[in-house]
């Protein structure tokens, strides 16, 4: 399963990430699109560690160097996807297409 999580502070934040999602075609019922019951919001660093842990996934992708490391005694498979200032464990890559491209 694949399920979208992102850090937002309120409610406007959740509706604007959910409305570029699914005008990008993202999200929906089509077999291609992520079900709109899979997008997870969170408003804290601390929320969003407890969520990835709650949902005990096999692979987690995050933008955030402090959660990779916050996260690496809990999740198998960790890859922090950026330029400058990579965690200390973990896969890095500079795009998900550079990641998927490269395995």
């Amino acid at each position: 399963d694949v399920y979208l999580l992102a850090q937002v502070t309120d409610d406007i934040g959740q509706a604007v990430v959910t409305g570029a999602l699914e005008a990008a075609g993202l999200i929906g019922p089509q077999p291609s699109q992520l079900p709109p019951q899979r997008m997870l919001f969170c408003s804290t660093h601390p929320g969003k560690q407890s969520m990835v842990r709650q949902i005990e996934p096999d692979l987690h992708v995050d933008g955030d160097a402090c959660t990779v490391e916050d996260l690496r005694r809990f999740v198998p498979q960790l890859l922090w996807v950026g330029t400058e200032g990579a965690p200390a464990s973990g896969s890095c890559a500079a795009s998900l297409v550079e990641f998927f491209h490269s395995s």
